[in-house]
């Protein structure tokens, strides 16, 4: 919940920072990332927490701050965490596809996405690339964007939807 004192309290106490909720099996640091808590995601990851544990939809902590748009936690993931921006999930979306879904400051986070590797044509298991997630979103900044680092315009998607049908 963003209470870095709480958490110093309860990991200094001895707890796994790795541990792992029954049902969602997200980690603080999913957590974290999720509510855009960089201080936090900070100290777990300097308490050990891994970085590449995956939830029950087979998502890393990367995916989930890219999806709120938190550039902050985006950047201590990759710098500091060593997240790979190529991880998929369990539908294959990389963590650009959940960058660009959304405005705010997607363009950033694509840019430090991209220039960390990350792949521009990763095709979930439908067929959709970031290049078609941010399309349907209408984010244009950030298809022109993917569009300039290579992202393919003619791939259609599994059930034939082409970019520009």
């Amino acid at each position: 919940m963003g209470h870095l004192q709480c958490l110093k309290l309860i990991l200094e106490s001895g707890v796994d920072p790795n541990i792992i909720t029954p049902d969602t099996k997200n980690t603080a640091l999913h957590l974290a990332a999720e509510g855009g808590f960089n201080e936090c995601l900070l100290f777990l990851l300097s308490k050990g927490a891994k970085p590449d544990i995956k939830n029950s939809k087979g998502q890393i902590p990367l995916h989930l701050a890219a999806r709120v748009q938190s550039l902050e936690c985006v950047e201590i993931l990759l710098s500091i965490g060593h997240c790979n921006p190529n991880t998929l999930d369990n539908d294959k979306r990389t963590p650009l596809h959940s960058a660009v879904a959304k405005t705010l400051n997607s363009v950033e986070i694509t840019e430090l996405l991209i220039s960390k590797g990350g792949n521009v044509n990763q095709e979930d298991t439908y067929g959709y690339t970031p290049l078609h997630v941010a399309a349907i979103n209408e984010n244009t900044s950030c298809v022109t964007l993917l569009i300039n680092n290579g992202a393919n315009v003619v791939k259609k998607t599994k059930g034939g939807k082409q970019l520009l049908e």
